[in-house]
Parts: C-alpha cells; sequence; structure tokens
C-alpha cells in the first residue's frame, strides 16, 4: 500500500513546524511504508514545516500542488508557466477591493507552475490568519474569486489552499497528476490519501476524486487536522514499529 499525505492541516498545524512528538511517530511510519507528501507550497516552506529527516525518508515529494516531484534526493520533473500580466493586473485589484479590513502584505506570491493570492496577505501571523479563516468561512471569499476568476480566465484553475489563501494554476495542474508517477513506480497498488481539504473548490479535491475514479481499492482519509491524523498514523503503524515506539 502506498500513503500520499497532504500537509499543511494535515501533518502540520496551517503553516506551523511539525509536533515533535508526531514527527518521531510519523518517522518510523515512513521508514516502513512507502509515503508521498503531496504539498500546494513550494520546498522553501515544506522544509519550514517537516523535519529534514522526515522529507528524506519519504519516497517522493510533491510541491506546489504537484508542479515539482522530487524522489531520491532528485528533481523528477519541474514544470513551470508564465501566467499573463492580466491575470495578475486582476488579483492585485481584488486584493484591493476586499472587504476584510486588514491588509499584511505578500499577496500575490509565485511559484513554480501556480500563483498564490492572498487578500490579507501570506505576512499575516498565525492569529491574523486564524481570524480571516473565521471570517472567510461566514462571507466565502475565498469560494467566490475562485469562481470569478476562473469565469474571467476559463484556462486557469483557482481553489482555495491553507486557511487564507487560493492557489491558481493552468487548468489541469492539480495535485491528481501525483498518481500518474505513483503508479509507474508502484503498479497498481491501493493508494490511500490523507487530507484536510478534499472537499469541492479545495486543492486535495482533485487528488482524491482521481483516485476515486481510477480504482475503488484508493482510500481517501478526510481529516479535520493533524491530530487527526496522528491517531491515523498510530492506528496503521506495524506491530514492529508500535513494539518499538512502546
Amino acid at each position: 500500500m502506498v500513503f500520499v499525505f497532504d500537509v499543511d492541516g494535515t501533518l502540520t498545524p496551517p503553516r506551523a513546524a511539525m509536533h515533535d512528538e508526531f514527527a518521531a511517530t510519523f518517522l518510523k511510519f515512513c521508514t516502513r511504508n512507502a509515503v508521498y507528501l503531496a504539498s500546494g507550497s513550494d520546498r522553501f516552506k515544506l522544509e519550514g514545516q517537516i523535519p529534514t529527516d522526515i522529507l528524506a525518508s519519504a519516497t517522493g515529494l510533491f510541491t506546489c500542488g504537484a508542479s515539482v516531484f522530487e524522489a531520491g534526493g532528485r528533481i523528477i520533473y519541474s514544470h513551470d508557466h508564465e501566467f499573463p500580466d492580466e491575470l495578475v493586473a486582476w488579483l492585485d485589484q481584488r486584493v484591493g477591493e476586499s472587504k476584510y479590513p486588514s491588509r499584511c502584505g505578500r499577496h500575490i506570491e509565485y511559484r513554480t507552475g501556480q500563483l498564490n493570492m492572498s487578500t490579507i496577505g501570506r505576512s499575516a501571523s498565525a492569529a491574523e490568519r486564524k481570524a480571516y479563516s473565521v471570517w472567510d468561512q461566514v462571507h466565502g471569499e475565498r469560494t467566490k474569486l475562485c469562481a470569478e476568476l476562473m469565469i474571467a480566465f476559463p484556462e486557469y484553475e483557482a481553489v482555495a489552499g491553507g486557511e487564507i489563501s487560493i492557489d491558481i494554476s493552468p487548468t489541469g495542474w492539480s495535485k491528481a497528476r501525483a498518481l500518474i508517477p505513483i503508479q509507474e513506480r508502484h503498479g497498481d497498488v491501493a493508494i490511500t490519501f490523507i487530507g484536510d481539504k478534499i472537499k469541492p473548490g479545495c486543492n486535495d479535491w482533485h487528488l482524491a476524486e482521481s483516485l476515486r475514479a481510477a480504482s475503488s481499492q484508493h482510500v481517501i482519509v478526510p481529516v479535520r487536522n493533524w491530530l487527526e491524523t496522528a491517531e491515523f498514523v498510530r492506528r496503521n503503524l506495524s506491530p514492529l514499529t508500535q513494539s518499538l515506539s512502546a
């Protein structure tokens, strides 16, 4: 069996480092299973959240919404894209028009094959991120932005990512691209995907739907936070691993 884990909100608190106790358990899990990490963020941010020994033990790393794939310490592929100035200008305008009262800076971030946009800004503190997330759940700003963007720019797709932002990529460039290289390496194997954003309009949805369409043997595990992921990992540790952690 192959396991694929989302990172932000699934293995870690939002935009924070992995908890030490869970990291120790997860490292043991990685040494005994084929484990892939699938993040919307780039490698630099991944290194700020996941310990180096786990990154080295993982079978593979998908970053920037699977625009980049790394395995065995080398880049297998990296698919970049040049976004039009009109799209960037449209995003800038929407930042200015947002009804949310605060702005913290770093509103548009370029990643490999992806743009990330946040009306509050990626420089927001943890408390400011949480406040925006609560406001967004009431007002649905990110959902509306995604829908409007895909009407204005139909060649692009936008999904909610993390607590405060949306991810924009060419249509079809989603985490679902991770499925092909995993199958190339492991054949017709059951894949379990664990993520906290497995719902329409969010950045784990396409991979989950692709797995469901590919085979009934694949398993989708929605979680609400890293604590639920930690419980899943503990339940699925092999007997040998459990004895080592006792």
